[in-house]
């Protein structure tokens, strides 16, 4: 069975179909359609985000691409933009896990900014918190023998206490329950829907598009990870932990912004500013110094708020990050990766979505080009593979 990820951008529309062969999964094609010309027809429309064009007009373009890719699947996945979503991380005290469906709406409450009538809650149990224990030396001989004695204590206690816990529910033991919550606006699911039923399409599901992107690039890796997707709009940090996005936001500064920049302080047109920036890129050279120096506002500001929120996850936390994966049309720009490492002090690399998904070995040239580019849309894909 096959299985389609839509990713509906800012400046471009992405999908794969996805199928599992031989307990690998398996990429049965792609298509990317740009929408330059769609963005200077509507150009105050989609200015902000890819959900201000008018629904029947996104789903022509989905199906003038699903057509071009030679599509043979109607069920599909598609994400919805952080911009369009609220995620945070809460803790809450344990309570037995039945009871959760009216803990959580009350405790969200404190944190989703606008009513919970108009959302849709989502929430994911990442792990119960154990809190911190420090013991002084002068008693740890004492706790020993305290030790053995609640020990027996414990077995005699044990029956009781699990037809105890039985009857009221399976409860969480730690101390503290983490739990990943997700918002959304009942009007973008609804036009989500309104969309794909306009292009003829199954709609199994919506995820918010950093979930995907982890599927995609990160996997089973549980280390801790900053992801930055330089997008056309919008640059998003992502700081994943343990598989989870624990914090997330979303910057107005991106690639489209310097491309106008360029533009203006080099006298150049658009098109051509676009290409000088994939050409030279944030490589620091004296072919490049009058680029730089255009742009360097602009991409300062994209680091200063970046370095800013891994700082609050370091202060908050007490954990360092292990390295940064960079995502979008922005991690292709040469000297990219060194320049990231330089900013933030730790390693960068560019993401690959195509990595853990077999495809023949003619597209590996393309793969290596739109790799960083089609992470949402291969989570998406692989969502109910995987």
């Amino acid at each position: 069975m096959a299985f389609w990820g839509i990713d509906v951008g800012t400046s471009s529309i992405k999908v794969v179909q996805l199928s599992k062969e031989r307990n690998r999964v398996k990429l049965d094609t792609y298509g990317q359609l740009e929408t330059y010309a769609y963005a200077e027809r509507f150009n105050d429309a989609i200015q902000t985000s890819s959900l201000k064009m008018l629904d029947s007009q996104v789903a022509d373009l989905i199906k003038k691409l699903l057509r071009e890719s030679k599509a043979v699947s109607r069920d599909v996945t598609m994400s919805i933009p952080i911009f369009s979503s609220f995620s945070t991380v809460i803790e809450i005290p344990p309570i037995p896990e039945k009871e959760l469906e009216r803990a959580i709406p009350f405790e969200a409450r404190q944190y989703v900014p606008i009513p919970l009538a108009e959302v849709v809650l989502d929430w994911t149990i990442m792990k119960a918190k154990e809190e911190p224990k420090v013991e002084k030396p002068k008693e740890k001989e004492k706790k020993d023998e305290e030790k053995k004695a609640e020990e027996a204590k414990a077995e005699e206690k044990k029956a009781a206490e699990k037809k105890e816990e039985e009857e009221r529910g399976r409860e969480i033991k730690s101390p503290r329950l983490q739990i990943l919550l997700t918002a959304v606006p009942k009007e973008v699911i609804t036009k989500y829907n309104r969309i794909t039923k306009l292009a003829g399409l199954n709609l199994r599901g919506l995820e918010v598009e950093t979930a995907a992107s982890v599927r995609s690039i990160l996997g089973n890796d549980k280390s801790t990870v900053l992801l930055m997707d330089f997008g056309a709009r919008s640059t998003n940090i992502n700081v994943i932990y343990n598989g989870y996005p624990v914090m997330s936001h979303s910057i107005d500064t991106a690639g489209f912004d310097l491309t106008k920049v360029l533009s203006q302080g080099m006298g150049v047109s658009l098109r051509r500013a676009e290409d000088l920036k994939k050409e030279r890129g944030l490589k620091a050279g004296l072919a490049e110094a009058e680029m730089i120096s255009i742009m360097t506002p602009l991409v300062d500001k994209i680091f200063t708020e970046t370095e800013r929120i891994v700082n609050i996850y370091v202060r908050r936390t007490g954990k360092r990050l292990d390295r940064v994966v960079i995502l979008g049309g922005g991690a292709l720009l040469p000297g990219v990766e060194e320049y990231v490492s330089l900013r933030l002090g730790l390693p960068a690399v560019t993401g690959n979505s195509f990595a853990r998904v077999i495809y023949p070995p003619i597209l590996e040239p393309m793969i290596k080009e739109i790799g960083p580019m089609f992470s949402v849309a291969m989570g998406l894909g692989m969502r109910e593979i995987v």
